[in-house]
């Protein structure tokens, strides 16, 4: 009795063992793409538009703690989100010191979710000084490196902003990354990114109506009320609330088009 019970002890540790090697090897690099540095950083770029001043106290909190670890990956993280922070501020001197340090520093690194966010701030740079061709360049190779650790939430804010970007000069391929937008909105089931790529996307369907049809216009309608309806079910999760008044701005914009049309 004594032996069978310390055979299935050994056989239940060696159970135990591999679960945790497993974990190591495939889980866990998973969730250790993000840091508890980028997550403090993540949570006071949240807050930029409920209030600036705490937003950026704890980014800056973010970044003081990157450097003390001496950690480039983190610091590059933090630089990133307090360029994207300035962005919004309308700040272009402080907006430019952040996305230019968080580019350099970047290449010091070898981290696909690094670089990723590096391009993602320069790409915002370039398409606020209206730098269209630059701005697409950096934005598609954010696009790109973060697609490959599946940062879906992330990708579909890039894909939306992409696809503004290619309009009105290439519809085909402001379809394609508004398409992508949502696809990649949904994999996230993030209302915040959902909201944002449903916005690119009826951005597509309306501009299409230069040449289309009633039925189209219906089709367009149908999408824009659906944006509208999920934008208020969801608005507790959606931190960007003037998009939430853009989606009724788009609905009310069409209304208007489709009286004139008919």
């Amino acid at each position: 009795m004594h032996e069978k019970t310390t055979l299935n002890q050994i056989k239940n540790r060696k159970t135990k063992w591999l679960f945790s090697f497993l974990f190591l090897v495939f889980i866990a690099p998973i969730n250790a793409q993000i840091s508890a540095v980028e997550k403090i950083a993540s949570y006071g770029y949240s807050k930029r538009f409920s209030d600036s001043s705490a937003s950026k106290k704890i980014q800056q909190q973010a970044l003081t703690l990157a450097k003390k670890k001496k950690n480039i990956d983190d610091e590059v993280i933090c630089y990133s989100y307090l360029a994207l922070t300035q962005r919004r501020l309308l700040h272009l001197k402080e907006f430019t010191r952040y996305a230019d340090t968080a580019y350099i520093l970047a290449q010091k690194s070898n981290k696909i979710r690094v670089k990723a966010f590096a391009s993602l701030a320069m790409g915002n740079l370039k398409s606020y000084i209206d730098d269209k061709p630059q701005a697409i360049d950096h934005l598609l190779h954010s696009y790109t490196l973060f697609s490959k650790i599946n940062a879906h939430d992330q990708c579909a804010k890039i894909a939306s902003d992409i696809s503004y970007l290619f309009s009105p000069a290439s519809p085909e391929k402001v379809h394609k990354y508004a398409q992508e937008a949502l696809e990649h909105a949904y994999k996230a089931k993030d209302p915040e990114s959902k909201l944002y790529a449903r916005l690119a996307y009826g951005g597509y369907l309306t501009d299409k109506l230069e040449s289309g049809t009633e039925k189209d216009w219906q089709k367009t309608l149908d999408f824009l009320k659906t944006t509208v309806a999920l934008a208020e079910k969801e608005s507790f999760d959606i931190i960007s609330k003037s998009n939430i008044g853009i989606a009724y701005i788009n609905l009310a914009d069409l209304y208007s088009k489709g009286a004139e049309t008919n």
